[in-house]
């Protein structure tokens, strides 16, 4: 069962700071209930909510299916700083891997760059 932190619609209407529950909370409610594959976005800023919440459950890692993705801007930046949004993605979410690692939304003429990274980056 899949579940994306009730934040991420929020980032994407701007309101984020309307949100009367934190993505903390919910994902503590998710994983209690069974919940085991979670959604995330760097985009929708709360993937250190995400990390305390898996932290605070008490659920293995390895039971987690985690996916996260890199935005556009970062994209556009190029491969040092799409490295640079992984290391971070990890670090906030408290893991040192994620099952899965998506390009949030494809960059004309950047997203070839962008996989052959993200690529490399699976490698290392």
């Amino acid at each position: 069962v899949g579940f994306v932190p009730a934040s991420a619609s929020s980032a994407a209407s701007g309101n984020a700071e309307q949100v009367q529950r934190t993505a903390r909370e919910c994902v503590l409610d998710a994983l209690e209930v069974g919940y085991r594959s979670l959604e995330c976005a760097q985009f929708y800023g709360n993937e250190a909510e995400v990390g305390k919440a898996i932290a605070e459950s008490g659920v293995k890692r390895e039971e987690l299916f985690l996916t996260s993705k890199v935005w556009t801007t970062t994209i556009e930046e190029g491969p040092d700083a799409i490295l640079a949004q992984l290391d971070k993605t990890l670090s906030d979410l408290g893991t040192d891997y994620l099952d899965m690692y998506l390009i949030h939304w494809p960059v004309p003429g950047k997203h070839v760059e962008a996989y052959k990274t993200l690529i490399e980056a699976k490698k290392a």
